[in-house]
């Protein structure tokens, strides 16, 4: 959009985005998936078939880094009876589960994903460094993981309601906020982009405490990089929310332009800061623990806040949401979703109407009782970042996300806040505006 301002700006200011070598350069881990085992494991598929009177003209592999897709060239097998046949995959492959894909649409075949008895460690590094995220054409670009194919996965967060990510703790999580996080800090200055970072736990967060002023958007009486407070992160929200009806208002009076719109003509010079025209960038807010906010507030006024946020996308605001509980998750949106019962996540499947990114690490104690019957929706994955995504009404993709370690956070943090044009925060309207939506007005600070 105002990429021409920008880079004026950069020019000016010798602003520079974090380079590559900050990042942990990983030997490769583990045992590459060797011959043998994809022989093995295509002859125990095929006992299965020919067990269950299947016929089919051949078998692919494509080696993924958690798992290996094997597929299948069907000439006479049953959808129904194939789907039904999972447990009996697994335990003959000697695998906690197997994940059976009929069809895939585009190809005519069926997929079976197999673990792999050595997963592959998948760097932050190799992610960042990757063309796929270096030539991403977007607003706010993000990469999360690999694909089976081993490509970058990728996404442009600016087309997304919000990301909301969802899950017990140790699950991952926090892992995958921050490869977020820093896929936004490597291709985005601190005038494209703010940042609202809400920690109610205190924990997750804290590699971000020492980050520029420049990076954050904040109230005038909040001088936290990162919020801990409950009640300093209620009434930022509610300030959010303020900033969200003052947005829509200068659009309205710009003549009823998109955010998009409005910052390209205004990069253009077509709109005068003089008249009461702003230059307005993206804000993605972070909360961490929305459980604890709830609780803190309550459940009305909670949803009450959520619902005044929802549309905050229209003008640029973009949240991040993690909790541990699925059922508070019910508005549109892009979701990230760490669980132990995949279940719970397939239930609420239908609330969405967009983009979903489900992430479900589980273990042994998650798997459904034998003989179970499941289908693409209630699968049990295998942990340590494996993923499934789905995306509008496309079918569930399999990804490996990134391992972050915490050194490298701290690494971007020290460099992009030691850079120039760091500035001061964006400030966030102050009125208490919004609390009526809450039912009554919360405190002042």
């Amino acid at each position: 959009m105002s990429n021409n301002l920008i880079n004026r700006e950069n020019q000016a200011n010798g602003y520079q985005l974090p380079p590559i070598d900050l990042l942990n350069d990983y030997e490769p881990t583990g045992v590459a998936v060797t011959e043998e085992e994809l022989c093995t494991k295509k002859d125990k598929i095929v006992e299965v078939l020919n067990d269950n009177n299947m016929l089919f003209s051949k078998i692919i592999a494509t080696v993924g880094p958690t798992v290996t897709l094997f597929e299948i060239c069907p000439e006479n097998i049953s959808i129904n009876k194939i789907q039904e046949l999972d447990d009996v995959f697994a335990e003959s492959l000697n695998v906690q589960s197997v994940r059976i894909i009929a069809p895939i649409y585009e190809r005519g075949t069926i997929g079976i994903e197999v673990p792999n008895n050595h997963p592959k460690t998948v760097a932050l590094r190799s992610l960042i460094a990757s063309r796929r995220f270096q030539e991403l054409d977007g607003e706010l670009p993000v990469t999360i993981g690999q694909t089976i194919d081993n490509g970058t996965f990728v996404f442009d967060f600016e087309k997304a309601h919000r990301l909301n990510l969802s899950g017990d703790d140790n699950q991952g999580k926090t892992a995958a906020l921050n490869t977020i996080l820093a896929s936004l800090l490597y291709r985005k200055n601190p005038t494209q982009m703010k940042l609202v970072l809400i920690d109610t736990k205190g924990t997750e967060l804290l590699p971000y405490k020492l980050l520029s002023k420049g990076f954050l958007a904040q109230r005038t009486n909040v001088n936290d990089t990162v919020i801990t407070d409950k009640q300093k992160s209620v009434d930022t929200l509610i300030s959010v929310c303020a900033e969200t009806k003052k947005r829509e208002k200068m659009l309205m009076k710009a003549g009823g332009l998109n955010y998009r719109e409005y910052c390209n003509k205004l990069a253009d010079g077509q709109f005068n800061t003089t008249d009461g025209y702003e230059y307005l960038p993206y804000i993605v807010v972070v909360i961490n623990g929305l459980n604890e906010l709830k609780e803190f507030i309550g459940r009305k006024k909670f949803e009450n806040l959520i619902n005044e946020l929802e549309l905050s996308y229209f003008v640029g605001i973009h949240l991040i949401f993690t909790t541990q509980d699925i059922n508070q998750i019910s508005l549109p949106g892009k979701e990230i979703v760490f669980h132990q019962n995949y279940d719970d996540v397939n239930a609420n499947l239908k609330e969405f109407e967009k983009q979903h990114l489900i992430i479900n690490p589980s273990n042994c104690d998650s798997k459904p009782p034998h003989n179970s019957k499941r289908n693409d929706n209630t699968y049990p994955l295998i942990g340590c970042g494996d993923a499934l995504i789905k995306r509008n009404n496309c079918d569930l993709v399999r990804v490996q996300c990134a391992t972050v370690d915490i050194a490298e956070i701290e690494r971007i943090v020290e460099f992009v806040t030691n850079q120039p044009c760091s500035g001061q925060a964006y400030i966030l309207p102050t009125e208490m505006l919004w609390t009526s939506y809450l039912q009554r007005p919360f405190p002042k600070n």
